[in-house]
Parts: structure tokens; sequence; C-alpha cells
């Protein structure tokens, strides 16, 4: 067995996973139609990495005296994220793979 983690690891693997390939296809010409579904792995793989992060930080927040104002970003974090059109997938990808 395997001890629990108390970081988002996985789902920041998923994360880098996810940007990459949609840059990949990016740079590639792929179709457009197939660029949009890497986007939207994109936006979801993001929001799975702040969701785990938002449970840690709650989990957390009994043991040791978490900060509120980390819980309220990646609230916002959240909410900002699931509206994000084409062209914010695009400039995150591109700033999170720098």
């Amino acid at each position: 067995m395997y001890p629990p983690r108390n970081s988002a690891t996985k789902k920041r693997e998923i994360l880098d996973r996810k940007v990459f390939e949609f840059l990949q296809s990016r740079n590639l010409d792929v179709k457009h139609e197939k660029q949009l579904k890497k986007a939207e792995l994109v936006r979801s793989a993001k929001l799975n990495y702040l969701k785990a992060r938002l449970l840690l930080a709650n989990t957390y927040a009994s043991e040791f005296e978490t900060d509120v104002e980390l819980i309220d970003k990646l609230n916002k974090e959240i909410s900002l994220c699931e509206g994000y059109s084409y062209e914010e997938i695009i400039e995150f990808s591109l700033k999170y793979s720098r």
C-alpha cells in the first residue's frame, strides 16, 4: 500500500501532460475540432488540479492553521476556469509551459 499524498501531484502531472499534448496539436496543425477537444481536456485537467488542491486545503484546515485566503483564491480560480474560452486556454497553456 502507498501512503496518502499531501499534495495534488498526480493531478499536476496529468495537467502537465494535457498542456503538452494541446500545444503539440497546435504546432502540428491538427484539425480545429481536435484542438477544441484537447483544449477542453486542458480545462478539465486544470479544474481537477484546482479541486484537488482545494480538497487538500480543506482537509488539513482542521489540523493546521490553513490560510483562508488560499481557499478563497482556489475557489475564485475554479469559478474562473469553468468559464475559460478557447483563447484563454491557449494563453494559459503558453504561460504554463514556460
